[in-house]
């Protein structure tokens, strides 16, 4: 993989650094960059130069798409399948070639991967960190992560490729819409160690609000040991002794109404900067170990449709009233 990925920003690189007028382009003088940018490859010519991207290449001209792709007064940005991802879309959908694929399907498989302006990295873990996921010309919502990098459930092989009309990132598998990772409450039932949390959230009436495809939450989840502790502590023997509005008020407690990665919770650390959550906790979170309002923070970034997961070893309490 890492050799073939290496092929693909070498191809790449060499484009950009052999077009005419690049070398020579200053920043500081506008028409030259004008003049240099007319000679910069396109998201297309860095596709067709790229071996690894023959297939998308072949997709983009049998779907109508090359034309608009190469428009140099357009902008995009494009995450390009490998062929490796598009043979095995293929595999999934029982087929032997592109020529199975109805061309409006084909059309729109490709326009999910395709954002109506000019994005890098940088841009867009901006719009991640205010929680903003930018959607796809075809309507696909893209949840974009910088560390480790992905977009939905591929993950980033190759970022920030610069074209004459945008950028192209080179993903190892083929977006499909609906994002098809379980949401939040998905990947809890799917978990054996969360089963309390399951049935807690079940009696708490929360379900559907970990369920919602359009909400971006992060969920700190206790484990069974955490819960089984917090009972013992009060001494009850099962959630059934615990009433629902102080169930519902401990969860909401847990979960914070947007999307949050290690990568920012380690930087809310360092700044020291609170979080809230949706009961009015405030979290605090601190380094060396991972921490929570004191609770080791045991896994980080299990990702769903609609948020990310972090394991705690304790459930988390807000301070008793003064």
């Amino acid at each position: 993989m890492r050799t073939r990925m290496g092929v693909v920003i070498i191809a790449a690189a060499a484009i950009l650094v052999s077009a005419p007028g690049i070398a020579g382009a200053s920043n500081h003088h506008w028409g030259e960059g004008r003049r240099a940018r007319a000679h910069q490859p396109t998201i297309v010519d860095l596709a067709a130069a790229t071996p690894d991207l023959s297939i998308l290449v072949q997709a983009v001209q049998k779907a109508g798409l090359a034309e608009t792709l190469a428009d140099r007064h357009g902008e995009f940005t494009v995450f390009a399948p490998t062929n490796e991802a598009f043979v095995a879309l293929l595999g999934q959908l029982g087929l032997k070639s592109l020529d199975d694929v109805p061309v409006d399907t084909l059309r729109a498989i490709l326009l999910d991967h395709v954002l109506p302006w000019s994005n890098n990295s940088k841009d867009l873990a901006g719009y991640a960190r205010r929680g903003f996921d930018p959607t796809t010309i075809g309507g696909l919502p893209l949840d974009y992560d910088a560390s480790p990098a992905g977009v939905n459930d591929a993950a980033i092989a190759a970022s920030d490729i610069k074209a004459a009309n945008g950028y192209v990132f080179v993903i190892d598998k083929v977006l499909q819409n609906p994002d098809p990772r379980p949401t939040i409450a998905g990947l809890a039932i799917a978990t054996p160690d969360l089963s309390i949390l399951v049935q807690a959230v079940q009696k708490a009436g929360l379900v559907d609000a970990l369920n919602d495809p359009t909400s971006k939450l992060t969920v700190f989840a206790p484990t069974n040991e955490a819960f089984v502790a917090l009972l013992g502590q009060l001494g009850l023997k099962s959630l059934d002794d615990v009433p629902v509005d102080t169930l519902k008020a401990i969860l909401l407690d847990h979960v914070v109404p947007k999307e949050l990665d290690a990568a920012d919770v380690l930087r809310r650390a360092d700044k020291g900067r609170p979080t809230h959550t949706l009961g009015g906790l405030d979290l605090r979170f601190t380094t060396s170990p991972l921490q929570v309002n004191g609770v080791d923070i045991t896994a980080t970034d299990i990702e769903g449709s609609n948020g990310t997961v972090h394991v705690i070893s304790s459930v988390l309490l807000a301070p008793p009233a003064t």
